[in-house]
């Protein structure tokens, strides 16, 4: 007797629909150029760690920027062999009448070579490279380093991020968000990786994943974006790390903002000197706004209770208690920080003040309201020129903290967000204008100041 075809189960249903509807909300969520990149990184690093790939150059280089008239540009290779540079400002002469210049090299891994050369330029002016490797020529790169005329008020456009750590396909869709607004520089305030004891994870979390803010013009040059960078506890040490530009305290004035990256892991004398000299400098002083940028930002109020107790609530603390008061002596107006992994806004009266910048301060969620997230009244918040702002950026990639998780309550901050985020920095004629925005490019909040 034939047997009636069976009924298709309600759980085989069940489970087509849940992953049909698991796949649209990834693709949706995270695009998939992300993935695809992410999955190319973590590929290449397979093969290369198996010795698989031979002699190669392992990533794009990085150019990194150590201040007003001085850059450092990264790259590593699979194996110890040589390589050199050649750069210049004209194109067409790139390869006439200049000597390549050996870089530095320092072994990390037996598969991971980095190599580095610094090289002094001009502010404001477009460069030219190519790499020299087993005999043969990488693609010409090129970048612009930032205008730092001191006093300037011409239009500028940067981007800010903090903490991408291990969240990679996060990174990559950030950065793809900020490439589309074709800032001039990208900082970042640190923990560009989780844990810098694994070699690869420079490869697979920061240099892999800085392609993305590069692309190839007409002419087959490959246009980069400078990075203006500071080390995060999770980076190591800036000394052993050839991943970065050695500095672990610097200065430079960008379109009139005047920068002032602090080592917030460890303090010592010589770095006190050098800002006690900085904050009365003609830079500081003549600078139309003036930014303190720490990883460990002086007030944090979401972390892991447990270890925040056995210690880590003191890290940094020394920041908030000698650094913070003497910036703000001579007119600090800003501070950014990264380290806790969500947003938070806020301004305070600043103490013996001088007066600088007014402050606007606008909450704009564009008729979104994001789960897990504190809402403050919709209204634009105003801030006298007395005042100093702080702001928390640690939504670069890294798992975000816990709205259970509250571990103080400063009364500094009036919004807090818990998305992944970036910053799009612009500077214009009479006002500079931070806007904060989601992985989705909607706006979570917006800071303005506005120049005497």
């Amino acid at each position: 007797m034939k047997m009636p075809p069976r009924k298709q189960s309600s759980r085989k249903k069940f489970f087509c629909v849940s992953l049909v509807l698991t796949f649209l909300t990834l693709y949706f969520l995270f695009p998939w150029t992300s993935w695809v990149s992410v999955g190319a990184a973590e590929l290449n690093t397979f093969l290369i760690e198996r010795g698989w790939r031979g002699c190669i150059l392992r990533s794009d280089p990085v150019v990194l920027v150590k201040g007003s008239n001085s850059v450092k540009i990264v790259w590593d290779t699979t194996c110890p062999n040589p390589t050199s540079i050649q750069l210049g400002t004209d194109l067409s002469s790139l390869e006439e009448g200049v000597h390549p210049r050996e870089a530095d090299m320092q072994t990390i891994s037996p598969q991971t070579h980095v190599h580095s050369v610094t090289v002094d330029v001009e502010p404001d002016t477009t460069y030219f490279y190519f790499l020299l490797f087993e005999g043969t020529t990488s693609p010409v790169f090129s970048f612009r380093t930032p205008a730092s005329k001191i006093g300037s008020r011409e239009t500028r456009n940067f981007a800010l991020i903090s903490d991408s750590q291990n969240g990679n396909v996060v990174f990559h869709r950030l950065l793809e968000r900020i490439k589309n607004r074709d800032p001039d520089a990208l900082f970042h305030l640190g923990d560009k990786i989780q844990n810098y004891r694994e070699t690869s994870q420079w490869y697979r979390y920061w240099s892999h994943a800085l392609n993305t803010l590069y692309y190839t013009t007409w002419g087959g040059v490959i246009k980069q974006m400078p990075i203006l960078e500071m080390a995060g506890n999770h980076d190591g040490s800036v000394a052993n790390n050839p991943y970065t530009h050695k500095s672990s305290y610097w200065s430079i004035t960008v379109a009139g903002i005047h920068c002032v990256f602090l080592n917030s892991l460890s303090d010592s004398a010589r770095q006190k000197r050098w800002f006690h000299e900085e904050i009365v400098s003609e830079s500081w002083r003549k600078a139309n706004l003036r930014v303190l940028l720490t990883h460990i930002p002086p007030y944090i109020e979401y972390w892991e209770p447990i270890p925040w107790e056995k210690g880590e609530k003191n890290w940094g603390k020394f920041v908030r208690e000698y650094y913070l008061p003497h910036a703000e002596a001579e007119g600090l107006d800003l501070v950014l920080g990264g380290h806790t992994h969500m947003y938070q806004r806020g301004c305070r009266h600043r103490h013996r003040q001088t007066k600088r910048a007014n402050v606007n301060a606008e909450n704009s969620l564009q008729g979104m309201i994001l789960p897990g997230d504190i809402v403050e009244k919709r209204t634009t918040v105003y801030a006298d020129e007395d005042n100093v702002c702080f702001m928390s950026i640690g939504g670069g990639g890294g798992q975000l903290e816990l709205e259970s998780q509250r571990v103080e309550d400063w009364k500094v901050f009036t919004r807090t967000v818990f998305e992944h985020h970036y910053v799009d920095l612009k500077v214009e004629d009479d006002h500079v204008t931070f806007t904060v925005r989601d992985i989705n490019d909607y706006v979570l909040d917006t800071l303005v100041f506005e120049f005497q």
